[in-house]
């Protein structure tokens, strides 16, 4: 299938074709934007079939834009850790009260890792009162509107609101993906020094509260117009109880920084 995309011809693959048609979002967006989302999006929902996971997606794959991204995050997550050579054991692991995660890594020494994946968007920013107005109808960025924005009050937000998921005898990781008016991939170090490694902001990580967490992962996609990849910075909890497993901290470079007042 050959859609258009302002003057460019965009050729989809026939997984996406097949979820194209039907797209309820596709007047919404111009969602896949070029040829390389578009082949990123057949690399997806093949990875998704070969998986399994395909019939299960499906259907929010068509539904709201929000339900969309939020597979297409799960999705990226899970092709870039077996990229990195790591096995997904089970998907919807059940943690903490019966509540359900996205996957178990295993890592290369056996090791499993129950891992959450949350995705805030700038809509979360937004003050009550353009909450309750049409704010989030419109474009994320407006021409000239000035805000003030905290990414490291939504890093401890998103991990306050995954943290009843955790068991105790579990390595446990959180991965944050977002589309935040300052996104994380910009300051990144910066950010997670604020939200987790800081006395004066409260951090997660300055302290045993939140020792059922073994570590929150950063992700981010990037285009630089020759291809698409995926990164991801590793930040680890020096209280948690069951700490992420060596050879997965060392896949990613995992740091652990300084506490600071």
């Amino acid at each position: 299938m050959i859609i258009r995309r302002g003057s460019a011809e965009v050729s989809l693959g026939p997984l996406a074709s097949a979820l194209i048609s039907d797209f309820l979002w596709r007047k919404e967006d111009e969602y896949p934007s070029s040829q390389l989302y578009a082949n990123e999006l057949e690399n997806l929902l093949r990875f998704a079939l070969e998986a399994g996971r395909l019939k299960h997606y499906w259907r929010a794959l068509l539904g709201t834009l929000s339900q969309r991204d939020s597979v297409l995050v799960e999705l990226r997550t899970a092709l870039h850790f077996q990229r990195n050579k790591l096995t997904i054991t089970e998907w919807e692991p059940v943690g903490l009260d019966e509540k359900k995660g996205e996957f178990l890594l295993q890592s290369p020494s056996g090791s499993e890792i129950f891992v959450e994946v949350k995705s805030p968007g700038w809509e979360g920013e937004l003050s009550e009162e353009e909450k309750r107005g049409d704010r989030k109808r419109r474009p994320k960025h407006i021409h000239l509107e000035t805000r003030n924005v905290a990414p490291w009050e939504r890093i401890q937000f998103i991990l306050d609101k995954a943290y009843e998921k955790f068991l105790p005898n579990k390595a446990n990781l959180l991965i944050i993906v977002d589309d935040l008016f300052w996104e994380l991939r910009h300051g990144t170090e910066m950010h997670a020094r604020e939200s987790l490694y800081t006395i004066g902001r409260c951090g997660c990580f300055t302290d045993d509260h939140y020792e059922n967490l073994g570590g929150v992962g950063i992700f981010w996609i990037e285009n630089n117009w020759l291809e698409i990849s995926y990164h991801m910075n590793l930040y680890l909890n020096p209280f948690a109880i069951a700490p992420l497993p060596k050879d997965f901290q060392e896949s990613f470079d995992a740091q652990t920084m300084t506490i600071v007042r």
